[in-house]
């Protein structure tokens, strides 16, 4: 066990030490593996989490808008109502690729899909440079509270489209479902 320890510098807790030991040969119950690796300090090491989210500083909750689409998840004409979220994926080579997509609710359709491999300011914006010609002045742009979305460039350049926006309310995802669920 000290061995298999060394080899992966020390990442392998209970469950990890089991699957190596059976792989050799060795049947072991975990409960015993769990009490050897304590006895005599072979623990794994909990890495670090990392944050992969953008560092762009958060707007005060007093100056956010409010969520005007009320999950009304419905649209009479196009360009009338509008959802947005950006999606995280992973790529082979271990990056992340990311994808900011406009949903349409009227016909369903995504209007403005930009992909980057950094999620900035100028990555949300391009979004909206997509939307220019199929957006209807007054329409409503629904998002979550991204850092993105709060920021105040994303709402002046929404309000230069005559745009209205509107924000999901903090850790509730169904107000933003028929986009997250893309």
């Amino acid at each position: 066990m000290r061995e298999i320890q060394c080899k992966h510098q020390g990442c392998y807790g209970i469950d990890r030490m089991t699957g190596e030991l059976l792989r050799q040969g060795l049947h072991v119950n975990h409960k015993s593996i769990a009490r050897i690796m304590k006895l005599y300090k072979l623990n794994a090491v909990i890495r670090k989490k990392r944050n992969y989210f953008c560092a762009v500083e958060q707007v005060p909750r007093r100056q956010l808008p409010k969520n005007l689409l009320a999950r009304k998840f419905h649209a009479d004409k196009p360009g009338q109502k509008l959802v947005s979220d950006v999606t995280y994926l992973s790529t082979a080579d271990g990056q992340w690729c990311y994808a900011s997509l406009v949903k349409d609710l009227c016909t369903s359709e995504i209007v403005a899909c930009v992909t980057g491999r950094t999620q900035n300011l100028s990555f949300g914006l391009q979004t909206l440079k997509q939307l220019k010609d199929k957006i209807q002045p007054g329409a409503v742009f629904h998002t979550d509270q991204g850092c993105l979305y709060t920021h105040p460039m994303f709402y002046r350049e929404l309000k230069n489209m005559r745009v209205v926006q509107s924000l999901s309310r903090k850790r509730n995802c169904l107000d933003n479902a028929v986009i997250e669920s893309f």
